[in-house]
């Protein structure tokens, strides 16, 4: 297709601003009748008849001489005169060979008519002018050259690929040993972090694992991370076998296993924000105490939301929203509002015994006060 394009174009023989010349040529073959006659017409009135403008102007010209001898006065006339008369002559030269040499020739319009049409019919088969024309086969020929050497392309791209999977290879390969390496060090600190967030007994497990494919030079699929899949197990009782956290794990433990997990890995992350929903599930006491210093730790390099009902987690926050349902026109709403000082000491005794006694603020206070917040 490019090859036959190519030809059809090159036939052609198309040159910029073609079109507007034989636009106006066939204006003047169209027209060449009238031309020859007005021609013919104005050469003899300015020349060839016996009483032509140049012979009138002769005998005026002589008449101007005599005067201009006799009164000077006229001798600015006689000058202006004397300079039309070339002026008409050369006029008259061109009319008469204008009139000779116009073609009457109905092959010659005949010509222009065709050589206009193919114009436009390549003009809209290509979708563009002489020049955008022209441009598509200069961009066609470089086409039709590469698909010509194709096969000796083809070959340098194969090579050229195939060294670069063997260095994804090798740099996806090194990356997995590290995750290897690294994930058993998790493994451990991720137990040790749980035990202290009333999670003791539970196992957690980095199952890494790759999948077959061709993306690299052994035989393994990849992704823009590498040729890992990373699975997250636990184990959160005794006796139970490891299972998939995203299948398995409660609304607590997920949180948890969430703040255990970023607690390690904080300073390698780039997530500005967490939101921690609810994480004091199924604890208390110490326990509660544990979640709220660690809570507190991790907000040292994130923004911290966290959802809970524990005194200990709300006095660790620098910010305390209390969140309340009300219904208003029996139509219920949702009121969030900032908490401080007396209010709050206030709010953290009534999450502590469900009630404000001076026993509960002088806890709320003891906590705020150990949390830093008081």
């Amino acid at each position: 297709m490019l090859k036959f394009q190519i030809n059809e174009i090159e036939s052609a023989q198309l040159n910029p601003g073609e079109e507007e010349g034989l636009q106006e040529e066939i204006r003047i073959v169209g027209n060449a009748g009238r031309l020859a006659e007005l021609a013919a017409r104005a050469h003899d009135s300015l020349y060839a008849s016996d009483t032509s403008c140049i012979s009138n102007l002769s005998v005026i010209l002589n008449d101007l001489k005599e005067i201009a001898r006799i009164d000077e006065r006229a001798s600015d006339s006689l000058k202006s005169l004397e300079e039309a008369l070339p002026l008409l002559e050369e006029t008259s030269y061109f009319l008469r060979d204008y009139k000779d040499n116009i073609d009457f020739s109905p092959r010659r319009l005949e010509e222009i008519q065709e050589r206009l049409e193919l114009i436009k019919s390549l003009k809209r088969k290509y979708n563009s002018d002489i020049r955008g024309i022209l441009d598509y086969r200069g961009k066609a020929v470089t086409e039709h050259e590469d698909l010509q050497h194709s096969e000796e392309r083809l070959g340098l791209l194969q090579e050229k690929l195939l060294t670069m999977k063997e260095r994804f290879t090798r740099a996806a390969r090194h990356l997995s040993e590290k995750r290897t390496l690294l994930a058993k060090k998790i493994e451990s600190k991720v137990e040790t972090e749980l035990s202290a967030l009333s999670m003791s007994g539970s196992r957690f497990s980095i199952h890494i694992k790759q999948d077959n494919g061709d993306d690299t030079a052994d035989g393994c699929k990849s992704t823009e991370t590498g040729i890992d899949y990373i699975e997250f197990l636990i184990a959160p009782n005794v006796g139970e076998e490891l299972k998939p956290v995203s299948k398995t794990a409660s609304g607590g433990e997920l949180s948890r296993i969430m703040l255990a997990l970023k607690g390690i890995l904080a300073k390698g992350d780039n997530i500005p924000v967490l939101i921690f929903d609810e994480i004091d599930a199924g604890i208390g006491g110490n326990a509660a105490e544990t979640v709220g210093h660690k809570l507190n730790n991790l907000a040292s390099s994130h923004q911290i939301i966290s959802i809970t009902h524990l005194a200990q987690i709300a006095s660790y926050a620098k910010s305390h929203l209390k969140i309340e349902k009300k219904v208003h026109n029996k139509r219920t709403f949702v009121e969030i509002k900032i908490i401080e000082q007396d209010e709050r000491i206030k709010e953290i005794a009534r999450m502590l015994s469900g009630k404000t006694t001076p026993a509960s603020l002088k806890h709320a206070k003891e906590l705020l006060r150990k949390s830093g917040n008081h």
